[in-house]
């Protein structure tokens, strides 16, 4: 589901663990369940349709303070980089989401 990191032997590997330890950091797994929740939830409670590799930071965000780990009232950032639709039809995704065809023409009267 989420290809983009689904990378069973990744080239900085041991560099990522390194870093993660040297800053006392962790990592969780996120089942395709759970990834697929977060990128349905931002969509229709939000308005924003991610790709399922972004959709994975939301899910851990989810655990890790359902675990404790990121406390009530902590600030966090989690990036939200690629779309959704680059991915929804590759998947089979998107009975909720609607497409259209347009081209440059249709928005010169734009405002």
């Amino acid at each position: 589901m989420a290809e983009g990191v689904c990378i069973a032997d990744p080239p900085r590997g041991q560099e990522i663990l390194a870093a993660l330890r040297e800053i006392q950091g962790t990592a969780v797994s996120i089942p395709e369940g759970e990834i697929a929740l977060a990128q349905r939830e931002l969509a229709l409670k939000e308005g924003i349709y991610i790709e399922p590799t972004s959709a994975v930071a939301m899910a851990a965000l989810r655990k890790l303070v359902a675990q404790g780990v990121i406390r009530p009232g902590e600030a966090v950032v989690v990036p939200l980089t690629g779309s959704g639709l680059k991915a929804s039809a590759l998947e089979g995704w998107g009975p909720w989401v609607s497409s259209c065809h347009a081209d440059r023409g249709d928005f010169r009267h734009a405002r």
